[in-house]
């Protein structure tokens, strides 16, 4: 399954471009698997597990672009600095 993930794949009419998955982590009953998306489509990764009957226990950002979360206290506010954008 996680082959068929990292190739281009379709769901209910809806293609997603290639992804990378890799299993992280696996301590029965839970498996810990990393998505790389390059599209972000609404709802991609939760889409894509319940088409393979995956049940999420927890969903966690990591990084956006090129911002990488780090861990924060519940209501904290991290400041990021600037990101010089490109120009096309």
């Amino acid at each position: 399954m996680i082959k068929q993930i990292n190739r281009n794949i379709s769901i209910n009419g809806i293609n997603y471009k290639k992804i990378s998955a890799k299993i992280e982590k696996f301590q029965k009953p839970y498996t810990w698997i990393i998505f790389k998306l390059k599209e972000g489509k609404n709802r991609e990764i939760r889409n894509i597990c319940k088409f393979f009957k995956w049940k999420i226990i927890k969903l966690i950002r990591i990084q956006y672009g090129t911002i990488k979360l780090s861990k924060q206290n519940i209501g904290e506010i991290q400041e990021v600095k600037k990101i010089p954008t490109k120009l096309c």
